[in-house]
């Protein structure tokens, strides 16, 4: 919007009446305060970005709004924000001659004063600049607490109670619409304990905590405004109705949300939603079966963590960060975390080598660790809002701060600054517990399982060689890859030479062989019908007679399996394998395997 110079001034002049009266002023008072044309006048007020109107008790207010807020960087040079301490503007700062205090004490510095004539406060002193800031820039003071005016009792749904660091204040109060201020049991005073000392570990002094209505008034009427306009940019459909967008996500089942509490909603393991959080756990977690995965709904949780993303959108330049994490817990502890969120002071005395928080990680592999010891574990996977990280140490008890004044921090502390996988957070309002898996140690249905790892001193059982037929590809058993056509299955015992196409008979030193499976869809999971070998007479002078008609026979392979027998020596105590039959019993054999082959032919 274009400014003349005669706007230019009458802006400067209306920012510096609204802020002499704590932030805002009846429409019918600013008009006669202001000698100017009523057109220009309005033209001014009609900028949503300075001004905003609203009505209180039948009148008509206009509330001072800006753009502007405090810098945050560390180091910035050039800014669009002011370059200031927040304690020297709430004349809180112990260090107001500047000892000992690294921030600008100076609002007649050359980057300040740039910064005020951009948004037209240069005509603002400190007092008058503190009361617009205030009630625009978030980060200085506390939000009210949403759960704390939700249900009855001294603290009402705050999970925090006394050590929460948002204001316990009615919000009807605040807004002027409690009525039955008398009757409610809730706060109606900023100088009540809980209260005062929230504004008071945020450095807002005594004296502006009698002017904490008129501030969160003007806040409450600002984001108002700010919502209702930015609704006015939905789409409309064709009945020109305004398309709201809807607090809960659209995925939640809509009959499954209570007003308190929470409910636990079980994935059907054909939607996608269960594939996806499946596929991303068996990533790192491959060994393990999946008994079921949950998707919390707490409506107060996610309302709470929505209200925080926007917090965060607004102090970070527009970048919340957010991420989907595993958190792993004790089982004990999964009904309370639905209900009130992860508290890392339930976690006990487990190790923090990033700082004292609750931990997040990429990999469910990570996270598993801190699971409890039982047949089934519990694990999160949570929206986190890890925001502006930094390297984790194990001495911080909280994100060190940004810019050393100890009153911006940094959002979350990480294990690698450059390619973070373990993030800690302090605050539980930055976490949505979004789905529970419960899972269990076992192989997970159609994957490759690979046999135990013999050792040669095992005291239950032992090892030895046995030459049998390979078994046709079809009827490969679950144990074997597909492109192994050999297997040892001891490792560490005597070496073998490997086996190769032979002109000697297959033998077997069992003297019970093992009979085939029963159960005929363990050895042919497809459960098509295998086809029969045939007898040819390349292959009629390989084995016996018995072996050449077993279904599972291919001619000329051979492979070494074991078979548990008890523990009766040391691998030297191996049964040998018997000496090859002599020359007539082998044409006798083979004499034999002839007329059979005949008559099949018949």
């Amino acid at each position: 919007m274009c400014c003349t110079v005669t706007d230019m001034d009458t802006t400067a002049l209306i920012y510096k009446v609204l802020c002499a009266h704590d932030g805002s002023f009846e429409l019918g008072e600013l008009r006669a305060n202001i000698s100017t044309i009523e057109d220009d006048l309005e033209s001014v007020l009609g900028n949503q970005e300075m001004f905003t109107r609203a009505v209180s008790k039948g009148n008509k207010l206009i509330v001072a709004q800006t753009k502007m807020r405090l810098c945050r960087a560390k180091g910035c040079s050039v800014c669009s924000n002011l370059h200031l301490c927040k304690f020297y503007l709430f004349r809180t700062c112990p260090s107001n001659e500047r000892q000992g205090c690294r921030l600008c004490h100076e609002l007649t510095s050359e980057h300040n004063i740039r910064v005020l004539r951009e948004h037209y406060l240069e005509k603002l002193d400190r007092k008058e600049l503190c009361t617009l800031l205030l009630q625009n820039d978030n980060a200085l003071l506390p939000p009210v607490c949403f759960t704390y005016n939700k249900g009855s009792g001294e603290y009402g749904y705050c999970p925090d109670k006394e050590s929460c660091r948002r204001l316990h204040v009615c919000e009807r109060y605040i807004r002027g619409t409690c009525a039955a201020e008398v009757d409610c049991d809730r706060s109606h005073d900023f100088y009540e304990p809980h209260p005062l000392n929230t504004l008071q570990q945020r450095g807002v002094p005594n004296e502006l905590v009698a002017s904490m209505l008129s501030t969160y008034r003007n806040i409450q009427a600002i984001r108002d405004t700010t919502d209702a306009s930015d609704n006015s940019r939905c789409k409309k459909d064709s009945g020109n109705r305004l398309l709201k967008s809807k607090a809960l996500p659209s995925h939640w089942d809509k009959s499954s949300v209570p007003e308190t509490g929470f409910k636990r909603v079980a994935l059907q393991s054909s939607s996608a939603e269960h594939k996806n959080i499946l596929d991303l756990f068996h990533q790192t977690m491959t060994g393990f079966s999946v008994k079921t995965i949950e998707r919390v709904q707490n409506r107060i949780l996610w309302e709470v963590f929505s209200w925080q993303e926007d917090v965060m959108r607004k102090t970070n330049a527009g970048k919340e960060n957010e991420k989907q994490l595993f958190h792993g817990t004790d089982s004990k502890h999964v009904d309370a975390i639905c209900l009130q969120n992860i508290d890392w002071r339930m976690g006990g005395t487990q190790e923090t080598p990033y700082g004292k928080g609750s931990y997040f990680s990429k990999d469910a592999k990570f996270s598993h660790s801190y699971t409890s010891h039982s047949e089934v574990r519990s694990m999160f996977v949570c929206r986190v809002l890890v925001g502006n990280y930094t390297q984790g140490h194990s001495s911080y008890l909280c994100p060190p701060s940004k810019d050393g004044s100890h009153t911006i921090s940094y959002d979350s502390c990480v294990d690698d600054i450059y390619n973070p996988s373990v993030f800690v957070v302090v605050g539980k309002h930055q976490v949505y517990p979004e789905y529970l898996i419960q899972y269990r140690e076992g192989s997970r249905p159609g994957t490759y399982v690979p046999p135990p790892n013999f050792v040669q001193n095992q005291s239950h059982h032992n090892m030895y060689w046995q030459l049998t037929p390979v078994m046709l590809h079809s009827q490969a058993t679950p144990v074997l890859p597909n492109n192994a056509r050999f297997r040892s299955p001891c490792p560490t015992g005597p070496a073998f030479s490997q086996p190769t196409l032979s002109t000697q008979p297959l033998f077997s030193h069992y003297s019970n062989p093992p009979r085939p499976p029963s159960n005929p869809s363990v050895s042919n999971p497809s459960r098509q019908r295998t086809p029969r070998p045939t007898l040819t007479h390349a292959s009629a002078q390989f084995g016996s007679l018995n072996s050449l008609t077993h279904p599972s026979f291919q001619p000329g392979l051979m492979t070494y399996v074991s078979h548990p027998l008890p523990w009766v020596g040391s691998m030297t105590s191996i049964p040998r394998a018997p000496p090859p039959r002599t020359r007539s019993q082998f044409a006798k054999m083979k004499a034999k395997s002839k007329s059979t082959a005949s008559l099949d032919n018949l």
